[in-house]
Order: structure tokens, then C-alpha cells, then sequence
């Protein structure tokens, strides 16, 4: 077979499925009929499998778009619009600079979902170094919180789960509780204050 050739149809005629479908908003239906009409018989299902199967490759081509979007400017403008997805509200965040526009379609608008979406997918480690600590001071963290992590001042790319574990064990005085949900209200609003002003500076 062919390169590119997978199936009984060739990239031109995926593409143009896929390009009629997603960006000139024609359905499944008219598409099937004016593949019809020029000669290309091709069944609606097949149609179907064409636009929902075997994405992956594009998700991929998206990351690595959005990547080198990222490193093309010092700085991303983003915005954000409503959206609802099975009936539940979701928001889809808008990434862009003059090179490229990106769109992630998500559950919440936080500080967290932003940084998830800006790290590609990596996991959030903390960097206790003087930015840090200077945010925490800007936004009236603890100042016995700030003494109790100043011990991590001069380590960088400390784990969430790590973290996490030795604040709950300082608050528990000497229980180490592992899981959020044994914790009291007042803990977790310790961990979540702490935690955002130390992924922002890493990031």
C-alpha cells in the first residue's frame, strides 16, 4: 500500500471529511451526499470513524503547537468563555500570542487548571526559592507557616504529594495523615494558599 494509505481511503479524502466537518461546520449527513454526488462511495459510518477514531495524532500535532507557541513570545494573552458538556458548565480557556491560538476546554477557570494547561500535561512541583516567599509575604501567608517551610528554602522541584504530606504532618503534630478528605477545613486551606504561591514561580 501507499504511504498514508490506511483503510480503503487515502488522506485526501480523510482530510477533506475532517476539514468539511471541523472547520466549515458541515454534518455528517451532507457529507456523505456531496462525497456521493462526485463519485465516492463511501458509507456514513465509515464517515463517522473517520472524524472519531484514531485522534490521537492530532492531539499530539496540538501539544506540540501549543509548546512552541509558548517559547515563540515572553508573554501569552488568555481569555476565557462558558461552555456546557453533557450539561454540566465547563469553561474553554483561549491561549494565544500573534504565532498561534490554542483552546482547552475544562472544568474549572483556577489558578491550578491554568498552570495544569500551561505545563502540558507535567506534573506541578514546587520552587522554594526568594520569589516564593516574597509572594507568600505580598498575599499575608502565615508568617508561622513561611518559618515552618523555610527549611525547603533552597530546594526546588519538590513533589506536590511531598509537600502536601509534611504540612499535614505539622499540623497533625506528629499524625501523619495522608488523604485530603481526613482533613479539617482550616488544613486544607493551609495547603491550597501555600501551594499556589509556590507553583506560580516555578512555572
Amino acid at each position: 500500500m501507499p504511504h498514508g494509505i490506511k483503510g480503503e481511503f487515502g488522506p485526501g479524502i480523510k482530510s477533506l471529511i475532517i476539514t468539511l466537518n471541523h472547520v466549515a461546520n458541515v454534518s455528517e449527513p451532507k457529507i456523505h451526499e456531496l462525497l456521493e454526488n462526485v463519485g465516492v462511495h463511501i458509507s456514513r459510518a465509515t464517515i463517522s470513524r473517520i472524524l472519531t477514531k484514531d485522534t490521537e495524532i492530532f492531539h499530539q500535532e496540538k501539544a506540540e503547537i501549543f509548546q512552541e507557541g509558548l517559547k515563540a513570545t515572553p508573554y501569552q494573552q488568555i481569555d476565557d468563555t462558558g461552555a456546557r458538556i453533557n450539561g454540566v458548565n465547563h469553561y474553554t480557556q483561549i491561549l494565544c500570542n500573534p504565532y498561534y491560538a490554542a483552546y482547552f476546554t475544562v472544568p474549572n477557570k483556577n489558578r491550578e487548571t491554568i498552570l495544569d494547561i500551561l505545563l502540558c500535561g507535567k506534573e506541578k512541583v514546587y520552587c522554594f526559592n526568594d520569589e516564593a516567599f516574597d509572594l507568600m509575604e505580598t498575599f499575608n501567608v502565615s508568617q508561622i507557616w513561611m518559618e515552618k517551610l523555610s527549611s525547603f528554602k533552597t530546594k526546588y522541584s519538590v513533589t506536590k504529594k511531598c509537600v502536601e504530606n509534611w504540612i499535614v504532618f505539622s499540623h497533625s503534630k506528629g499524625t501523619k495523615l495522608l488523604r485530603k478528605k481526613f482533613l479539617k477545613p482550616v488544613q486544607l486551606r493551609h495547603i491550597i494558599r501555600v501551594q499556589t504561591y509556590l507553583w506560580l514561580p516555578h512555572f
